[in-house]
C-alpha cells in the first residue's frame, strides 16, 4: 500500500508527528497531505507547544470558536517567529557582553509570548554547556513559598469562585479574611436585625482549618496591641498595603543582616539573594507609595536603586526608563537618573578591550579566568573573572591598600575576582593560592554572571566572556 491510499485519519495522525516547520514542505510535496483540514493541525500545534499567550491573542475565545473561523496557521507562524527571535536575542546576551540592555528590552517588548521560550532555556540539563549562565540570566529561584504567597494564591482562587477573601495586615504573619455576601452570613443564611454578619480567618500557609478571631485578638493583646487598635490589624488590607509592608520588612531584614555581618555573627544561605531582595523592594516602594510622604520615600529609595542598577541589573535600564523616570519629571532626581542611565547605556554599547595572552606583555600573567582560589591572607574562596598585567587602580587605592609594600608591588599582575559572599575584589597575584578544592555552593550559585559551567575535570569554571579574554 502506498501512503496516498491511507485514510485521511491516519495521514492526519502522521502529520501530528512531523516537526511543524516541516509540515508545509510535506504538504507541498504530497497533494493528499495538503487536502487535510489544516486549521485542526495548526490549532493542535498552538495548544501543544505554547502555554502562555499575550492577552491580545484572546486565545481562550479563539479556542472556543469554530476551528475554520480562526487562521490557526497564521497564529502559529507568528508565535514561531517570536520563539526564534527571542532565542536569537537570548543566545546573543549569553555570548557577548555588548548590547545586553537593548537585547533584553527587545525580549521584554514581546510580552507574555516569550515565557514558553524562556522557560525552555531555563530548564536545561545540569550538564548543559552553559547551564550556569542560563540559570542566572533567568533567575532560577528555588524557594519555599512565603505566607504572603500562600495567602495571595488562596485569595485569588477564592475570588474566581465568587468568595470575598482578602489578606489582613496582622503583625508578623499574613492571614486571609473571608467575608460573606452582603446581608448574608457565612453559612448562607440571611442576616436579620437580631444577628450580626461575621467574618472568618484562614491561614493557608500553615493549615486548612479556620483560625478563630478570638485567638487572633488574644495574640494582639499578648504582643501589646491595645484593644482599640485590634480592628486595624484584623481588617482587610489592599494589595498596595501588603506589598509595601513586605518591602519594608525586607529592607529591615537586610539592614539587620548587614549589621550581623559587621559583627561577624551571620552566615549567608546560598538560597538567599539579598541584592535581588533589596532591588525588588526598592521598586515596590518607588512605584507604590502609600501616603503623603511619597516624594521623600521615592527620593530615598532612588539613590539605592541606581547604585544597585549600575552594578548588577544594568539590563533593566529600559524598564527604569519606562516606569520610574516619569515619576521624577521636573525634579532634580530626573537629571541624576538620566545621567546614570546614559552612563549604563554607554558602557553596555562599548565592546570590551580584548586581552590576548599572545602579546608579550600578557605572557607573564600566571592565572586564568575561571580558576578558583583561596586568598592567602583573608582565606576566602573566590573565582577569577579578569586580569590586568599590573595594577590599574589609582594612587589613592594603591596607597590605602599598601600595594607598594607587597613583595611584587604594583607591577605584578592583578586579578578581578568574585568572592563567595558576592563581593567583587581586586587581588594581587602573590596573594592567590590555587587549590584542588571544589567551588563552594554559594560560589557556583553566583558564577553564571561570568561562566558557562563548572568543569570537574579541570577544577575550574568555563569562561563565558570570551569576547574580552579569548585565550582563557
Amino acid at each position: 500500500m502506498i501512503i496516498t491510499e491511507l485514510p485521511n485519519e491516519i495521514l492526519y495522525q502522521i502529520l501530528l508527528f512531523v516537526d511543524p516547520p516541516a509540515a508545509p514542505v510535506l504538504q507541498q510535496a504530497c497533494r493528499k497531505f495538503n487536502e487535510l483540514v489544516q486549521p485542526l493541525l495548526w490549532r493542535y500545534h498552538c495548544e501543544k507547544q505554547f502555554k502562555y499567550w499575550n492577552p491580545e491573542h484572546q486565545i481562550r475565545k479563539k479556542l472556543a470558536a469554530e476551528v475554520t473561523k480562526v487562521d490557526w496557521k497564521k497564529i502559529y507562524q507568528a508565535r514561531y517567529k517570536t520563539d526564534i527571535s527571542t532565542t536569537y536575542d537570548f543566545e546573543s546576551i549569553l555570548s557577548s557582553q555588548v548590547g545586553r540592555a537593548e537585547k533584553t528590552a527587545k525580549i521584554v517588548a514581546r510580552g507574555y509570548d516569550v515565557k514558553d521560550t524562556m522557560l525552555r532555556h531555563l530548564r536545561v540539563a545540569d550538564d548543559a554547556e552553559d547551564v550556569l549562565a542560563r540559570r542566572i540570566a533567568l533567575h532560577d529561584a528555588r524557594y519555599r513559598p512565603l505566607p504572603l504567597v500562600s495567602v495571595a494564591i488562596y485569595c485569588s482562587v477564592a475570588g474566581r469562585l465568587g468568595v470575598d477573601a482578602q489578606p489582613c495586615c496582622f503583625p508578623f504573619h499574613v492571614y486571609a479574611v473571608i467575608k460573606p455576601p452582603e446581608n448574608y452570613s457565612l453559612d448562607g443564611g440571611a442576616v436579620t436585625a437580631d444577628t450580626l454578619a461575621t467574618q472568618m480567618y484562614m491561614d493557608p500557609y500553615r493549615s486548612d482549618e479556620e483560625v478563630l478571631e478570638s485567638d487572633l485578638r488574644a495574640q494582639l493583646t499578648h504582643i501589646g496591641v491595645s484593644p482599640t487598635n485590634h480592628e486595624q490589624h484584623l481588617a482587610p488590607s489592599s494589595a498596595v498595603q501588603m506589598v509595601c509592608r513586605h518591602a519594608r520588612n525586607i529592607l529591615n531584614s537586610i539592614h539587620l543582616m548587614h549589621s550581623a555581618y559587621d559583627n561577624n555573627t551571620a552566615t549567608l544561605s546560598i538560597h538567599l539573594d539579598p541584592d535581588s531582595a533589596l532591588y525588588s523592594s526598592l521598586w515596590a516602594l518607588i512605584l507604590l507609595p502609600e501616603d503623603d510622604e511619597a516624594a521623600l520615600q521615592r527620593e530615598h529609595c532612588l539613590h539605592y536603586l541606581v547604585r544597585i542598577l549600575e552594578h548588577q541589573f544594568s539590563m533593566d535600564v529600559p524598564l527604569v526608563e519606562e516606569y520610574i523616570l516619569p515619576l521624577f519629571a521636573d525634579l532634580l532626581q530626573n537629571f541624576q537618573l538620566c545621567e546614570a542611565i546614559q552612563a549604563i547605556r554607554k558602557g553596555d554599547a562599548v565592546a570590551k578591550q580584548v586581552k590576548r595572552r599572545t602579546s608579550k606583555a600578557c605572557q607573564n600573567v600566571k592565572y586564568q579566568v575561571g580558576q578558583v582560589f583561596h586568598h592567602k591572607n583573608y582565606h576566602y574562596q573566590a573565582v577569577i573573572t579578569g586580569w590586568d598585567v599590573e595594577c590599574r587602580l589609582g594612587e589613592v587605592w594603591i596607597a590605602q591598600n599598601g600595594v607598594d609594600l607587597l613583595d611584587g608591588g604594583r607591577h605584578q599582575s592583578f586579578y578581578h575576582v568574585l568572592v563567595e559572599e558576592k563581593s567583587v575584589r581586586y587581588v594581587a597575584e602573590e596573594n592567590i593560592e590555587v587549590t584542588d578544592a571544589e567551588a563552594s555552593a554559594s560560589l557556583v550559585a553566583l558564577a553564571g554572571r561570568h561562566f558557562k559551567r563548572w568543569d570537574q575535570s579541570t577544577g575550574s569554571f568555563i569562561s563565558n566572556i570570551k569576547d574580552e579574554y579569548p585565550d582563557d
